[in-house]
């Protein structure tokens, strides 16, 4: 069940390679997802009502977009040719349309379910989330890679969705007292591009698909997770070819996120 909810829908013929890393990346985002659940969870979403009833103050502490980027053309000189290979690097980018998405959540976090959402600046102020940022952030981490193709954007001095895992139970009740809240909100938002391709051409509509974990002191598993709100699917594409439109990407992936945010707090769709 959880690959339906986290997995973009394959379209057109495609080669044995493409099958491959496409399959790959999928499977990273279901382990991804299924590591802040817990073992032996395939739910796709679930919520304690009583738990989550208790939550009056929260914080947005780990959050992550990953998106999809153009090839690079560049010339390969062992064989003397231009050649593509896949947009995307290692290491996370910021992203001021990845800030906004950031404070579209806090907003809709607050408005949809009535919490007090700990702003950003006050939150990474503390000492105690300065500490689980360097435990989770610095040096060398167990982190999964975004995947070919695929660029993982971050907030400066904001944690990373797989920082969350990271800080296992305890680290987490700790930052839950050191920054004196009831919960602890953790978020990734994926953008997909839908459409039908041909031969590797059609036209390609970004949706952004929001996972969210919610986790409460004393309790292991996160007392309410969706693994998939699915947000509008743009009208327009970003283009036809692999080469895509990367700014009104950013655009279109920052108004599907908000319709995504907007459906907290509501029966998801």
């Amino acid at each position: 069940m959880v690959s339906t909810a986290v997995a973009p829908v394959l379209f057109g013929p495609v080669t044995t390679e493409e099958k491959k890393m496409k399959t790959l990346t999928i499977l990273i985002r279901i382990f991804s997802l299924v590591s802040l659940v817990g073992c032996g969870s395939f739910k796709v979403r679930d919520r304690d009502d009583q738990a989550v009833a208790g939550i009056k103050k929260a914080a947005l502490i780990s959050f992550s977009v990953y998106e999809p980027q153009s090839p690079k053309v560049g010339f390969n000189l062992s064989k003397g040719q231009t050649e593509a290979r896949a947009g995307g690097t290692m290491g996370s980018q910021s992203d001021p349309t990845v800030d906004q998405m950031y404070g579209d959540l806090q907003a809709s976090l607050s408005k949809g379910l009535n919490w007090k959402v700990l702003g950003q600046n006050e939150m990474t102020v503390s000492e105690e989330y300065k500490r689980a940022y360097k435990r989770t952030m610095e040096g060398w981490q167990n982190k999964m890679p975004p995947g070919e193709g695929i660029q993982h954007f971050k907030i400066q001095n904001v944690m990373d969705f797989d920082s969350a895992r990271i800080l296992g139970p305890q680290g987490r009740d700790q930052l839950i007292d050191g920054l004196g809240v009831d919960a602890l909100v953790v978020a990734r938002v994926d953008v997909l591009l839908n459409g039908t391709s041909i031969m590797g051409f059609g036209s390609k509509h970004p949706q952004a698909r929001l996972a969210l974990f919610v986790y409460k002191k004393g309790i292991e598993k996160p007392v309410w997770f969706d693994g998939g709100i699915d947000g509008s699917e743009a009208k327009e594409s970003v283009g036809s070819t692999a080469f895509i439109d990367d700014d009104l990407l950013k655009k279109l992936s920052t108004e599907s996120a908000r319709t995504a945010f907007n459906q907290i707090g509501s029966s998801p769709k």
